[in-house]
C-alpha cells in the first residue's frame, strides 16, 4: 500500500500473463507423427507477476480512513507527481511499551505509557525529483487511538525525553539510504491503535 507524498494513493500494478499455442505437425509428417486430435498441448506456466495486494496486503481501509497494517508489512510511497513513480518503502517491525529510557534526562510520560516504534525504510532515488526531498517519520508525524479507538491529543506529549538520540530514526531521511531506528510515543493506554499520517488526513494504522 502507498500513499503520495501528499495524500494517499495506490500504486496500481498490472500482472502480465502469456501462452505458447502449438504447432500444427507438417503435412511430411503426418505419417510418423500422432494426429492432432491426439496431441496434448503442454502451455507454460506464467511466472506470476508481483500485484498490490501481493506486495503491500490487502488494501482495507478502517473508520479512520487509514489503511490497516500488520507489524512487519510492507509500505510505500508514491510520487506526489505519478502515483506510479515509488519513492520510499517502509515496514513497521514492532512496538514496545514502557521501554527503559536511556537518555539521562527522562520525564514521566505526560499520558501514562511510553512506546517505542521500530521502522525500517528504505528510499529511493526518485525522492529526489520531489518538491520535498526528505521524509520525516519522527513521532510528530503519528497519531494515536486508546482503547476506546478515541484519537489522543498529543501522542508526543514527553515522548523526546525518553530515548538517547543515537536509537532514534534520523530526523529527516533524503533519497537513496536505508535507515533503522526507533520513535517514541507517548500513550495513554497499553491497547489501542498507532497511525502514521505524515501530517496528511489519513495514512497506515497498526493495532497493539
Amino acid at each position: 500500500m502507498k500513499r503520495t507524498l501528499a495524500a494517499s494513493a495506490l500504486v496500481s500494478m498490472i500482472a502480465l500473463t502469456s501462452g505458447c499455442a502449438a504447432e500444427t505437425p507438417q503435412a511430411a509428417d503426418a505419417a510418423r507423427t500422432p494426429s492432432a486430435e491426439n496431441l496434448t498441448t503442454q502451455t507454460p506456466t506464467p511466472t506470476p507477476t508481483p500485484t498490490p495486494e501481493s506486495k503491500y496486503g490487502a488494501q482495507v481501509k478502517n473508520d479512520h480512513g487509514n489503511l490497516m497494517k500488520e507489524f512487519g508489512q510492507l509500505a510505500g510511497l508514491t510520487s506526489a507527481a505519478n502515483s506510479d513513480v515509488e519513492v520510499a518503502t517502509f515496514i513497521v517491525t514492532g512496538i514496545q511499551l514502557d521501554p527503559v529510557c536511556n537518555s539521562g534526562f527522562a520525564e514521566p510520560p505526560r499520558n501514562g505509557h511510553y512506546a517505542l516504534v521500530n521502522v525500517n525504510i528504505e528510499t529511493l532515488p526518485e525522492l529526489a525529483q520531489e518538491e520535498i526531498t526528505s521524509l520525516y517519520f519522527d513521532s510528530y508525524a503519528w497519531q494515536a487511538y486508546d482503547a476506546e479507538g478515541k484519537r489522543v491529543n498529543d501522542p508526543v506529549g514527553n515522548s523526546w525525553t525518553c530515548m538517547d538520540v543515537g536509537s532514534l530514526l534520523p530526523t529527516d531521511i533524503g533519497p537513496g539510504q536505508s535507515v533503522s531506528g526507533d520513535i517514541v510515543l507517548d500513550l495513554p493506554s497499553t491497547t489501542g491503535s498507532i497511525a502514521l499520517t505524515m501530517g496528511g488526513p489519513a495514512g497506515w494504522e497498526w493495532t497493539y
